[in-house]
């Protein structure tokens, strides 16, 4: 089950929501399955940084795969960056940290000018507001906002940790920050979209008739269709 606030779900049209959090329904879905199948087959010498750009990229390729469960949402590339674009949002997925004790407050989304072009526009959107943006922001501006992250937080031996679905933005002296942050549940893995490897997948039965009886056979419809 996603957690939308209710001071975002106010703002939106009943098929905006629903479609919101369609999508966002089975990323939770495959976020904590795709976590377990890294932690599995995790290698000796995968650093902490191979673990996560591994868990990015099957996450993207399970979304991919799902594309008729995510309904409305698109999946979006741009600059080999994706995000999901979804009743006028644009959602990014991306690592934040490592632990359940890393505090969400402190994390943010700044690894590359990608991830930091979320923050970014939502901070060009609060401009257009006639006074500067103090903290905490006003309700009325900061549930405006339409670049929001997903931020996951997990690594190679526990696999995901927790998830948050939130607006970044910079504050006056350019600092990142959250207008507003929510954390979300985690799905069992139990209840999650099983993942199987390629090399684990059941192959479909190859049936090879001899070849005198795949000529008898051949004969046969020949004969009837004459």
């Amino acid at each position: 089950m996603v957690e939308l606030p209710s001071q975002l779900v106010r703002r939106l049209l009943l098929p905006q929501a629903h479609a919101l959090r369609s999508a966002l329904s089975v990323v939770a879905q495959e976020l904590p399955a795709v976590y377990a199948d890294n932690v599995r087959h995790q290698r000796p010498r995968d650093n902490a940084n191979i673990f996560g750009l591994r868990v990015s990229f099957h996450l993207w390729a399970a979304l991919d795969e799902r594309r008729e469960d995510l309904g409305e949402a698109r999946i979006v590339e741009v600059t080999n960056a994706r995000y999901l674009a979804v009743a006028d949002f644009k959602v990014a997925i991306h690592k934040l940290g490592h632990d359940v004790a890393d505090d969400i407050h402190s994390s943010f989304p700044e690894g590359s000018p990608t991830q930091r072009s979320y923050a970014q526009r939502n901070s060009n959107q609060l401009s257009l507001f006639e006074s500067a943006p103090e903290a905490p922001l006003p309700e009325e501006r900061a549930f405006e906002l339409r670049d929001l992250i997903v931020g996951h937080f997990g690594n190679a031996e526990e696999g995901l940790a927790k998830w948050y679905l939130g607006a970044p933005t910079y504050d006056e002296q350019g600092h990142p920050r959250w207008a507003w942050v929510m954390g979300q549940p985690v799905v069992g893995i139990e209840t999650a979209r099983p993942v199987i490897p390629y090399s684990e997948q059941p192959s479909a039965p190859i049936e090879v008739k001899p070849r005198r009886q795949a000529k008898e056979e051949a004969s046969s419809d020949g004969g009837a269709g004459a």
